[in-house]
């Protein structure tokens, strides 16, 4: 064999065992994600996920609250919530569904001077 031929092998190696101990810091450091994350998880307070409202049950615990004074706003309660009848439960508790329903509230409860609106505002933003 040349010399040449044997300084190649030699220095691969010497390349090889490097990386090698390259790898075994890297893999043996004190760093691990999992570790930082149950310190940072331990440290927070941490509250359950609540679980999602079906718009249909909020509209009708709604217009149990309104007075039979309010013609309009029951009208238009009535008309949504019989509209949800045959909706897709998982969609009920979703925004599309929400938001017209906080429309109607919107345009029929100007202020919240009495008590049956403070109730309802309470329950719409679930408070």
């Amino acid at each position: 064999m040349s010399t040449a031929v044997v300084m190649s092998i030699i220095k691969a190696q010497q390349e090889r065992k490097k990386q090698e101990e390259l790898e075994s810091n890297s893999s043996s450091s004190s760093y691990s994600p999992v570790t930082e994350s149950q310190q940072i998880s331990s440290n927070t307070k941490h509250e359950p996920e609540p679980e999602p409202r079906d718009v249909y049950d909020i509209c009708k615990q709604i217009m149990d609250l309104v007075p039979d004074s309010e013609v309009e706003l029951l009208y238009q309660l009535r008309k949504f919530h019989d509209g949800l009848w045959n909706q897709a439960p998982e969609l009920r508790v979703g925004g599309q569904f929400w938001k017209p329903l906080g429309n109607i509230l919107n345009q029929n409860i100007e202020s919240f001077d009495h008590d049956w609106q403070k109730k309802i505002l309470k329950l719409f933003n679930n408070t």
